[in-house]
């Protein structure tokens, strides 16, 4: 770019001292061989004329360009990106020589819009799940308040059914409340962990890791279905094992919990050279576009769920940073109905690490 614009202007430069040297000196030359009165001093005055004439052109051809530019740069500064545009002036042709800084401001303009509008609903996001956020906190300590109450009343026998519900809904939303708190520190860890920190782990079988995963929501998550398919009975992963493994968790209880209770969910892992794939698949209702191209971000939340039980809004955004530390990627398609895919990318481990699991 830079050796476009010296050499436009290198042009530009010998083109206006062709117009000096050669231009200019034509009506004084025209003005000797039609008048011999008053030649030296109608030709001053002439002279005088053109240079100013030229002084004028001079500085519109250069000036309007610039004018528009700096006219940009301040509507940048001011917020209004979408007033920056390149000044097609008719007969203003010197606008090109200025053609790639125009681009730049036009490209610096889409890309600042863009970061704004980001930040906007990025701000609305966590205002968002701020209050859902408050919510699913009171929510729980309402159905505790009133079950304990319930119990405290002097007034009323309750039988030992009616007192083991009680307990058991205690229980339940205790339990969802600690996931809830369990999320947020969960994402302030990998915030504050370092690459470095994850680099010095040791390895670990991520089968065995997926199998246990598997096994344990089996029994516990009893109205879905899971299967686990493998093309290696072993595959080795470099990193903090109890990160994977909730990673793992994260995604697995995604497709639980936005999704009916008959769902199946199949996960599938597959050696591919020094990598491994792990595709997480799931019959459920799937997503649409706007929640598919959210769903990393943190302090989004689905806008729809087919379950009583409420996700926090970061357990996908700590599944995508987990990966992302394992030098790994996640992507996810999906289709209204139809269900939704999660892959995970991740690379093998060297051998010559300890190995866990």
């Amino acid at each position: 770019m830079q050796r476009r614009i010296v050499l436009r202007l290198t042009v530009h430069f010998l083109i206006q001292q062709f117009i000096i040297l050669f231009i200019l000196p034509l009506p004084a030359i025209l003005l000797v061989y039609v008048s011999y009165e008053n030649v030296e001093e109608n030709i001053s005055w002439l002279v005088l004329i053109l240079i100013l004439l030229y002084a004028l052109f001079y500085g519109f051809y250069y000036g309007l360009p610039l004018m528009d530019l700096i006219q940009s740069m301040m509507n940048i500064k001011e917020g209004r990106y979408q007033l920056v545009k390149r000044a097609k002036r008719p007969g203003v042709f010197s606008s090109r020589i200025y053609k790639e800084i125009y681009e730049t401001l036009e490209t610096l303009s889409e890309v600042l819009k863009q970061a704004e509008e980001d930040r906007h609903q990025f701000a609305l996001q966590r205002s968002e799940w701020a209050a859902g956020i408050t919510h699913d906190l009171k929510t729980p300590l309402s159905y505790i308040k009133g079950y304990t109450d319930m119990l405290l009343i002097e007034d009323y026998s309750w039988t030992s059914e009616e007192q083991l519900k009680f307990l058991q809904g205690i229980q339940t939303k205790i339990q969802h409340m600690e996931e809830l708190i369990d999320d947020l520190g969960q994402v302030f860890k990998v915030d504050q962990m370092s690459m470095s920190q994850m680099m010095t782990q040791d390895c670990f079988d991520s089968v065995a890791v997926m199998k246990d995963l598997i096994d344990e929501l089996q029994m516990t998550q009893e109205s879905n279905g899971f299967s686990l398919s493998v093309s290696q009975n072993r595959m080795m992963l470099a990193g903090d094992q109890k990160l994977f493994r909730r990673a793992m968790l994260n995604l697995l209880m995604n497709s639980v919990i936005h999704n009916p209770s008959d769902t199946q969910i199949d996960c599938q892992m597959i050696s591919q050279g020094d990598q491994i794939l792990i595709r997480l698949t799931d019959n459920g209702v799937g997503m649409d576009e706007i929640t598919r191209a959210n769903i990393f971000k943190k302090y989004y939340r689905g806008t729809a769920t087919h379950s009583p039980k409420e996700g926090t809004g970061l357990g996908m955004a700590v599944t995508k940073q987990i990966v992302e530390m394992l030098h790994g990627e996640i992507k996810v398609t999906s289709v209204v109905g139809q269900g939704s895919v999660f892959c995970v990318t991740l690379p093998k481990a060297q051998t010559n690490k300890e190995v866990k699991g």
